[in-house]
């Protein structure tokens, strides 16, 4: 069973939107906020690509971010997993597993709220 390391709360920053030749889109949402043991975070979160049906309901996400230590020195976490949104609510959970550049891995439980455009979760050990 994983040990829970501790929790994150992160900010929207803003988004960029593409689309591929089928249609497809990718979206890159850009959050900073803090997690426990990891300091201040800065990091990009990639959706899809996903047919536009599909932001209704789930898929596939990464996670590229970096940590800034209360030691001065800086981590690079990166990492997969999928999100999925309940029927008629405006938030996303989110399930990811993430190498971390000082060669641990975590997995990262959240959700992301609209109305107050912010993603909280969980940190777990591997």
């Amino acid at each position: 069973m994983s040990e829970e390391l501790g929790t994150y709360s992160l900010k929207y920053k803003g988004s960029t939107y593409t689309s591929n030749e089928a249609g497809d889109i990718t979206i890159h949402q850009n959050w900073e906020g803090t997690a426990d043991g990891f300091g201040t975070v800065f990091g990009t979160l990639i959706w899809g690509p996903t047919p536009p049906s599909g932001l209704n309901e789930g898929g596939k996400i990464e996670w590229v971010g970096q940590s800034f230590l209360d030691d001065g020195t800086t981590v690079v976490g990166q990492g997969e997993g999928t999100w999925e949104t309940p029927p008629d609510d405006h938030v996303a959970k989110t399930s990811l597993l993430i190498n971390i550049s000082d060669g641990t891995q975590i997995r990262s439980e959240g959700e992301m709220a609209l109305e107050t455009l912010e993603w909280n979760g969980t940190i777990y050990s591997v």
